[in-house]
């Protein structure tokens, strides 16, 4: 049937709680799980789930499930709530990252990265746990590109890109697991998918806003590599987008602003980065 938008939020509103309450009864938990899957897809109705046990109960499902992989039902429901503040708050509470980390460092589960990936994403307190895991998720990203795991790649990238922390040394992140030499590696025009391109480029950005990466990136082939993507991704808006935010923070360093100036836009007219905009 076809309701009008408040009559169908009204639906949504009565009917969420009262599935959540079903989703206590293990015979009819898949169906249920279906059912809450289809109405956390409406972001209207994701405020909903976040006044209801939903979040701790999915989130015990995750952490306590049996399979390898979360069911894939599970996994989309946690993903979707995970998008909503309220709820990933409600998910990581005062040490709820530690099970899911150690969930995902077990099953290096897409699904589950996705989900942890979501919670990041939010700027919150709880947000601060992150912190101690990022070592985990830098070598869990390396072990993903010798894997050639691209769907956990883009999870794991897309998760410390979002880690715009001031307590995060990423200089030294950068350098000690060598991961320029990564980073240069998936920015090579043709190497790598473009959902990939934008997640490291995303990665490059929140680096550089830490100023003691400004030297690591001047003395690498990064600045270089960044040109070579846009004039290679021109057309794809939100990458250039992304390079852009980049280059607003290498300016801001003589380092950075030296290779930026003096030897990559030296070379070409600005007119060359954005063609879309100078015709």
């Amino acid at each position: 049937a076809c309701f009008s938008t408040p009559i169908k939020s009204q639906i949504q509103q009565n009917i969420v709680p009262k599935l959540v309450d079903a989703l206590r009864k293990e015979p009819f938990r898949l169906v249920v799980l279906r059912l809450l899957y289809h109405l956390s897809t409406d972001d209207r109705c994701k405020s909903t789930f976040s006044y209801t046990e939903a979040p701790p109960m999915v989130y015990k499902l995750v952490v306590k499930s049996h399979e390898t992989r979360l069911e894939k039902t599970l996994a989309a429901l946690a993903v979707n709530l995970a998008m909503n503040q309220r709820c990933a708050e409600r998910f990581l509470g005062e040490s709820g990252l530690k099970p899911l980390m150690e969930r995902l460092l077990r099953s290096r589960d897409p699904l589950l990265a996705k989900m942890i990936r979501n919670c990041a994403s939010h700027d919150m307190a709880s947000k601060e746990q992150f912190r101690e895991y990022v070592p985990d998720l830098v070598t869990l990203l390396k072990g993903c590109e010798a894997e050639d795991n691209v769907d956990l790649l883009v999870e794991v990238l897309g998760t410390l890109g979002s880690l715009n922390m001031s307590s995060i040394p990423f200089a030294h992140l950068l350098v000690d697991y060598d991961l320029v030499s990564l980073l240069q590696r998936l920015l090579v025009p043709g190497f790598a998918e473009d959902d990939v391109v934008l997640e490291v480029v995303v990665f490059i950005g929140t680096c550089a806003q830490d100023p003691e990466t400004a030297k690591v990136f001047a003395s690498s082939s990064l600045v270089h590599a960044l040109h070579d993507v846009m004039a290679d991704k021109q057309d794809d808006d939100e990458i250039v987008l992304q390079i852009v935010f980049c280059y607003h923070y290498f300016i801001q360093h003589e380092c950075t602003r030296d290779v930026l100036v003096g030897q990559v836009w030296r070379s070409a007219s600005i007119s060359d980065f954005f063609p879309h905009i100078w015709p």
